[in-house]
């Protein structure tokens, strides 16, 4: 199935850089698959925050996640465990990270 055949929301949401399909691929099979759920559809960042595969580039939704740069590495991030500019930054110890499911 290709989910991203048309790349990220043109819908004035996203602040996405434009990746390739195949790098959004990449980094989305980074992040951890739920189990009983389509890991296609539905993962958790690094975070334990639960990710929609279409909700790429969506600020605002209460699944959406970027692609955030950790050092060398590009993560799969919910966009509230992302940061405004894209950096990863890890939740504070007394703050869970934003995940509706936990």
């Amino acid at each position: 199935m290709d989910l991203f055949a048309f790349g990220p929301p043109s819908d004035g949401d996203s602040k996405e850089a434009a990746y390739s399909r195949e790098m959004i691929d990449s980094i989305w099979a980074e992040a951890d698959g739920i189990e009983g759920n389509d890991p296609e559809l539905w993962r958790k960042d690094e975070f334990g925050a639960w990710i929609y595969r279409l909700d790429y580039g969506r600020h605002g939704s209460n699944f959406g996640w970027q692609i955030a740069n950790r050092g060398r590495d590009l993560r799969p991030l919910h966009w509230k465990n992302a940061g405004s500019n894209g950096v990863c930054s890890a939740p504070e110890e007394d703050q869970d990270s934003f995940d509706l499911f936990s």
